[in-house]
């Protein structure tokens, strides 16, 4: 996909164009707009404003794959083990494995923040690497950067969408020359949204039950930055620190936290280029 938009210092500036185009997504006609898309949105906003953050740390235990493997081997009907196994594949970034081991706790009544959170860690996941798929940091990284090249994609779209009755034409590499118009753009950027509502519902939800748990709140708060909830995003990765302490997301934080903090990253979101007809994305991007 040639974007022409570096990742790593243009991260705040995504940040606010996501902003500035999700506020100005929202206040289309009502009739172009999902009413119940927007009713969640809203609902959401609420939800992360509204999240209380704990003193003490609440954390999912930290075994390795073969242990989690061993317990719920001795204890096959027992819901949590398939849960904790669960958790330790998604830490060894074995997605598949840990949806599998996901559907059986459920199969067997598991409920709880540890499952909201492992559903909808594993599922944001799946989506960031099927969206990136010719991108290595995305590939290769637990929990990549802040925004990725698809994000932006989208917002681009969006943007132009905005700017045109017409929109842009857009020339998707092996797809014969096809055009994104209006309407398509506007599937794609609500198609888009509704599924990062979905992975934030279920991060929101296993902070709620558990106000100490550091990493679903992190995940949230980024989560909440992707959908243009900044000054929320911002307000809960401020105050969530001492939660990460000896977690596995605390380098993932810490560089976030740098990136944001970054005065020299430029904020000029009204000169991001447009995408032009040369544009491409690969073949393998099934999202479009």
């Amino acid at each position: 996909m040639a974007l022409g938009i570096g990742i790593g210092v243009f991260v705040v500036a995504a940040a606010v164009a996501i902003a500035v185009a999700t506020t100005r997504y929202l206040r289309q006609p009502r009739s172009e707009w999902p009413a119940a898309l927007v009713a969640r949105r809203e609902r959401l906003r609420d939800r992360v404003r509204a999240m209380a953050v704990g003193d003490a740390p609440w954390r999912l235990p930290a075994l390795s794959v073969a242990d989690a493997e061993a317990a719920m081997a001795a204890h096959p009907d027992a819901p949590d083990r398939h849960v904790d196994l669960a958790v330790a594949l998604l830490d060894a970034d074995e997605l598949d494995g840990a949806a599998d081991a996901l559907a059986r706790a459920r199969s067997l009544g598991a409920t709880g923040p540890a499952v909201d959170y492992v559903a909808a860690r594993a599922r944001l996941t799946a989506i960031l690497r099927q969206t990136n798929a010719t991108n290595a940091e995305v590939l290769q990284s637990p929990i990549p950067s802040l925004i990725t090249p698809f994000e932006m994609f989208v917002l681009q779209l969006e943007r132009q969408r905005q700017q045109s009755d017409r929109a842009a034409s857009v020339w998707l590499a092996g797809m014969g020359n096809e055009t994104l118009g209006h309407d398509r753009i506007l599937a794609v950027v609500t198609e888009h949204f509704g599924s990062y509502y979905d992975v934030l519902d279920g991060l929101v939800r296993a902070a709620e039950a558990q106000p100490g748990f550091g990493e679903a709140l992190y995940h949230a708060a980024r989560v909440a930055l992707k959908v243009g909830f900044i000054a929320e995003g911002r307000a809960l990765l401020d105050r969530i620190e001492p939660l990460l302490a000896g977690t596995g997301a605390r380098q993932y934080y810490d560089r976030d936290m740098a990136q944001l903090r970054d005065d020299t990253v430029a904020a000029q979101v009204s000169d991001m280029p447009a995408i032009g007809a040369s544009a491409r994305r690969s073949p393998k991007l099934k999202v479009l």
